[in-house]
């Protein structure tokens, strides 16, 4: 199954959808540090560098594997995401934590940021679900395919993979019983899906953060300038 499931998502990484991903991360980078220090301005006051990285990260695995921002939607899904992962993070290290069904004040709030995390991921899996009825996406695409023309990259995304993704029975096993192929559930792929946010987010964010505290030592001031030359001629190279 884990097999299966990797399958489904490679086609995400070729190097052709990767070169999209590197514009949406630089222009995600762009308008963050434009906020930040917009040009020709001093800056004068710290900024909530965690935080921020939090919803950066948010954004570039939203745009870039679901053609959709996170951190732009309402009802907080930023801070519905950190809410769960802290009290992810809490169950682990509590000895005796009380069970998920009683109504304690910290299992009342992790099931509301739950359900705001599900409610954008429901909703992206059902309005996906209803383009794909009417067949129009699938047309243009095999028309584009015979013709050699690029897809339109804003769709085709990781979420529309796992949708027309089809389970075929195991090899050597019967499909006694049961259809040849059918669709993964609205289950597996909500599982699918908000594996990948929790993967591509919370980790990307960390690194961000700790590379901008060592780069804001004194000992770097020297180094600075040139990691960002190396940084900019490497986003212009391609």
């Amino acid at each position: 199954k884990h097999t299966r499931k990797r399958r489904l998502v490679l086609p995400s990484f070729e190097a052709r959808r990767l070169e999209r991903y590197v514009e949406t991360m630089s222009k995600v980078a762009n308008e963050l540090a434009d906020s930040v220090a917009p040009p020709d301005a001093a800056v004068t006051s710290t900024v909530p560098v965690v935080s921020m990285m939090s919803t950066a990260a948010l954004r570039i695995v939203g745009l870039c594997l679901f053609s959709s921002d996170p951190s732009a939607e309402a009802g907080s899904f930023a801070e519905a995401l950190e809410a769960c992962l802290e009290h992810t993070v809490w169950v682990s290290r509590t000895a005796l934590p009380p069970p998920s069904w009683l109504p304690t004040r910290r299992n009342r709030r992790f099931r509301r940021s739950l359900r705001t995390l599900d409610g954008f991921v429901y909703g992206l899996i059902n309005e996906r679900r209803r383009n794909k009825q009417s067949g129009a996406l699938r047309a243009v695409e095999a028309i584009a395919r015979a013709r050699g023309q690029p897809l339109d990259e804003s769709r085709g995304d990781l979420l529309d993979m796992l949708l027309e993704a089809e389970a075929a029975p195991e090899e050597g096993k019967p499909a006694e019983g049961r259809p040849l192929a059918s669709e993964l559930s609205a289950r597996e792929v909500r599982d699918e899906a908000m594996t990948l946010i929790l993967a591509g987010h919370e980790t990307s964010a960390l690194a961000l953060t700790w590379c901008l505290h060592f780069l804001s030592a004194d000992e770097m001031a020297g180094w600075r300038a040139e990691i960002a030359a190396e940084g900019r001629e490497m986003l212009n190279s391609g």
